[in-house]
């Protein structure tokens, strides 16, 4: 007998804010999650947001496209000095320009991109005020524990926290050791996918539609997880959809210019042969005329040689 799933997994699909098609998708191993960053924007409508390490922009540009198209009113800010570390290794140097290219017209007015490291920004947000932080900053277990103690008394009543690689165990990454002292604090959900997502209610006014996720039991949370898994497969494929067709559209501009070489070099080839037929058509006519008076030289030899002998014969 199949267990029939929570009434709060089953509203999730009457939101249309997951189905959104995200505007803004740059390289990033956030895509899996975008669905949810949207209904999140729809559930909590957060006064303020503020994320730790940006990068390329493309969680930020999902919370600042949800903030726009539900009209949550949210300010947001961005904190990332836009230069890489060791996990991520060092930006191209356009990063920063080209998300603030693609950022500022559309989100400028809500949104703030603030250049500084994490511990800088924290003065300039008063404790209690942060409705919905995101930390994907270094990765580290002592990085990713600073963050989120510095940055704790920020959140408000009503805070949510989210936690990228909570399942990534390679290297020096160790948020997923750092997630299992949380769990055991707060209400949680923990994305398995998209190297892992985790969420804290850390307010003890959290808003209850999101509650009654972290509240679900076990296989309601794995339908759950399954559901923004397939969502979150759909805003994949559709980054490898773009990129396939970029890479196509490059393919065939550098197609194009080969032609346009090639059909230099060939028009270049066919002057050149021309050329040089006219120059031995030129040559030859020399030659030609050249033989006619060799010959003509030749006759006025052998007539001169002819009256020679004939008058020695006198």
């Amino acid at each position: 007998m199949s267990h029939p799933v929570s009434s709060a997994v089953a509203d999730l699909l009457g939101r249309s804010s997951i189905y959104r098609t995200p505007g803004w998708l740059p390289e990033s191993t956030w895509h899996m999650h975008i669905p949810f960053a949207f209904l999140l924007m729809d559930l909590l409508r957060p006064g303020r947001l503020v994320e730790l390490g940006t990068q390329k922009g493309a969680s930020y540009c999902a919370f600042c496209e949800g903030a726009a198209a539900f009209g949550t009113g949210t300010r947001l800010s961005a904190v990332d000095h836009w230069d890489g570390d060791h996990q991520t290794g060092a930006y191209a140097r356009d990063t920063y320009d080209v998300l603030r290219a693609h950022h500022d017209p559309l989100y400028g007015g809500f949104s703030t991109l603030l250049r500084e490291s994490f511990d800088d920004a924290r003065p300039r947000f008063e404790d209690g005020s942060v409705d919905l932080l995101h930390i994907d900053g270094l990765h580290t277990y002592e990085a990713v524990r600073h963050d989120f103690e510095t940055w704790l008394p920020k959140v408000s009543r009503s805070g949510v926290i989210l936690m990228h690689d909570t399942e990534v165990r390679t290297g020096d990454f160790g948020v997923w050791r750092f997630w299992e002292e949380v769990q055991a604090r707060y209400p949680t959900l923990n994305f398995p996918f998209g190297y892992g997502l985790g969420v804290v209610a850390v307010g003890e006014a959290v808003p209850d539609a999101l509650l009654a996720l972290c509240r679900l039991p076990g296989a309601d949370k794995a339908a759950l997880y399954a559901l923004f898994e397939a969502l979150g497969d759909r805003v994949r494929l559709l980054h490898e959809f773009q990129e396939a067709n970029r890479h196509a559209a490059t393919y065939l501009e550098q197609g194009l210019q080969m032609q346009k070489v090639y059909e230099g070099y060939k028009t270049s080839a066919a002057e050149q042969i021309d050329l040089a037929m006219a120059q031995y058509q030129a040559v030859f006519a020399q030659a030609t005329a050249l033989q006619g008076e060799v010959a003509a030289l030749i006759g006025e030899r052998d007539a001169l040689l002819a009256e020679r002998a004939a008058k020695k014969s006198l």
